[in-house]
């Protein structure tokens, strides 16, 4: 049966409860790092460049009730320096499944070798579900603390605080809300909230709900229990805005946001929105999630709930049937669409800097697996970009990824974002 989310004052749903210890899993060659490879984490912020997306420990992309694969799933990537993981109480049982692993794992990782990143205010898809009353807030967090058996929480996010913002970006390419974008579009920029002079106001009730969630999470941060606080939402023009206006409504920038699908081969407008975010919104930290595009850039197309348009579905897994014939005509062996996105999705940025140059900047990137191998491949798509050994195989992977944009280009729906 499928788990569903439960509010942090209600008793979660029965879930089949697990005592699995670390000596009754297996642990040959495929629970051990290739090459020894260890990730360091950035310097500027303390986090690894891959970031393990746990909502697959759930209901929601994965199987509720493989004890044992989780645990070895999160043994290799804390062996491979994967040291932070996202969840959510909405992907529920996942903060239950990670929790006991990350237990379980105490003796080789103590709680000061990894970051736990979950959220609050999300108790089930639909809108009403999205609920940021103090007390649940309060509640939530307490609840996640008990979970990881912890006294602490690296990040806590407003989950999808788009869901509670006073305004809705129509769909479209977001980079026309930014006055530094070729597409701008004074009238969008309106339909956005972002006219300068009113962007960091609130503008409605929803807006106010937001910035009184930030004061909560502020007051959980005096208290120790969470380290930085921050939001994550979908939509860009919408979590530039409350990004600007939490700054301007308290005096005091978030210390954290999480944006996903923004930055892969269908919609790459993230990198233009970083410069607002740093010198407007003054986040020091940006998180970059799902480079699969919620599983859109796969070979089986994602969920069947996925919120892309028909438009958009038919043109991706259309690349998804082309891509393994045209990596081969490129002397490229078994590559699929998912290769191709991965390796896109993990370059580094090319953003203006402050002088109006072209500069490269990484951010941490959110992954989520299902399996061992997966995170095997994860490193070695991170470590063929970044510290590419093969460049012509390289050569042919820009090539491939280029490609595929243009495709998309041509069909209308690159740098598309649907409304949220």
């Amino acid at each position: 049966m499928g788990y569903v989310t439960r509010y942090p004052n209600e008793p979660d749903e029965p879930f089949t409860e697990w005592d699995i210890t670390i000596d009754q899993v297996e642990d040959g060659e495929l629970d051990k790092p290739v090459d020894s490879v260890q990730l360091e984490p950035s310097s500027e912020h303390g986090l690894p460049p891959l970031v393990l997306g746990c909502a697959p420990f759930s209901s929601v992309y994965g199987d509720a009730n493989q004890a044992s694969l989780y645990l070895r799933m999160t043994r290799l990537a804390l062996r491979y320096g994967i040291t932070a993981f996202d969840t959510a109480p909405h992907y529920h049982p996942s903060e239950i499944i990670l929790g006991k692993c990350l237990y379980a794992l105490k003796d080789e990782f103590p709680r000061d070798k990894y970051s736990i990143i979950t959220k609050c205010g999300k108790y089930s898809p639909r809108k009403e579900d999205h609920v940021l009353d103090e007390d649940l807030l309060r509640a939530c967090v307490e609840r996640s603390l008990k979970r990881f058996k912890t006294d602490y929480l690296d990040v806590v996010y407003i989950h999808d605080a788009e869901f509670n913002s006073s305004i809705t970006p129509p769909a479209g390419d977001p980079t026309r809300a930014l006055d530094s974008s070729a597409n701008y579009d004074a009238e969008y920029v309106v339909a956005c909230g972002l006219e300068p002079e009113k962007r960091g106001a609130p503008r409605g009730e929803g807006d106010e709900k937001i910035i009184k969630a930030v004061k909560v999470l502020r007051d959980l941060q005096a208290q120790g229990k969470i380290r930085k606080i921050g939001m994550s939402a979908y939509t860009l023009p919408t979590l530039l805005r409350l990004s600007i206006m939490v700054l301007e409504q308290t005096g005091q920038p978030l210390d954290i946001i999480q944006t996903y699908s923004h930055a892969n081969l269908q919609n790459n407008t993230l990198p233009a929105f970083l410069p607002h975010f740093e010198n407007v919104a003054k986040v020091p930290i940006v998180m970059n999630a799902s480079p699969l595009n919620m599983g859109l850039l796969t070979t089986g197309g994602g969920p069947e709930w996925h919120p892309a348009p028909p438009g958009m579905k038919e043109c991706t897994q259309g690349l998804a049937k082309e891509t393994p014939g045209r990596a081969q005509e490129l002397g490229l062996e078994n590559i699929k669409i998912e290769d191709v996105a991965v390796s896109f999705g993990m370059r580094e940025f090319e953003v203006k800097d402050g002088t109006g140059e072209n500069a490269k900047t990484s951010l941490p990137v959110v992954v989520g697996v299902t399996t061992l191998e997966q995170i095997h491949t994860a490193i070695k798509s991170f470590l063929a970009v970044r510290q590419p050994s093969d460049l012509g195989r390289d050569e042919k992977m820009r090539k491939l990824e280029t490609e595929a944009r243009g495709k998309i280009q041509s069909a209308g729906w690159a740098d598309w974002s649907w409304e949220s």
